[in-house]
């Protein structure tokens, strides 16, 4: 990783973190609705 701390470098960066979260809440949500499924199924 790459410890240039000038603004482009810094913009980048959080814009990776805002995607990775955003996969995450995404993949959470999944998750919940496959479980609310499954349970209701059985």
């Amino acid at each position: 990783m790459k410890s240039i701390e000038n603004g482009e470098e810094k913009k980048n960066k959080n814009a990776d973190d805002t995607i990775e979260k955003s996969i995450d809440g995404t993949k959470q949500i999944k998750r919940k609705q496959e479980a609310c499924m499954i349970s209701w199924v059985y």
